[in-house]
C-alpha cells in the first residue's frame, strides 16, 4: 500500500492510524522540503525502498513557478508556528524529523 499525507493534523491522523500497525522499516516518508533541495537523492531514496532500481539521472521539471510578491515576516511565521506547533511536534516525534526550519527563529 501507499499513502500521501500533505497536511495539517486531520491528514495526519489519518495517517497514524493507517500506518499504527506497520512495521517502521516499511513507511518511507519524504519531507517536501528536502524533495525540493535533493531531488535525486530523495527520488533515488524512495526507489530503492520500494525495491526499484535507482535511476543514474533524475530531472526534476518545476511547473506552475509563481514568484512570491515578498518574504513571510517574522510576525507571519510566528504567527503560522502557533496555529501549528502542536502539529509539528507530533511530526518531529512520529518521523523523528527536526522540524526546526519550519520554526520561528
Amino acid at each position: 500500500a501507499h499513502l500521501y499525507c500533505c497536511g495539517p493534523a486531520p491528514m495526519l491522523q489519518a495517517f497514524e492510524a493507517a500506518t499504527k500497525d506497520w512495521p517502521r522499516e516499511q513507511v518511507h516518508v519524504i519531507k517536501f522540503d528536502e524533495f525540493r533541495k535533493n531531488t535525486s537523492e530523495t527520488v533515488n531514496k524512495a526507489l530503492s525502498f520500494l525495491g526499484v532500481t535507482p535511476l543514474s539521472k533524475v530531472q526534476n521539471r518545476q511547473q506552475n513557478l509563481i514568484p512570491y510578491e515578498r518574504e513571510i515576516t517574522p510576525e507571519e511565521r510566528s504567527y503560522l508556528y502557533q496555529a501549528y506547533k502542536e502539529d509539528i511536534a507530533r511530526l518531529e516525534q512520529l518521523l523523528g524529523w527536526d522540524c526546526s526550519d519550519w520554526k520561528p527563529a
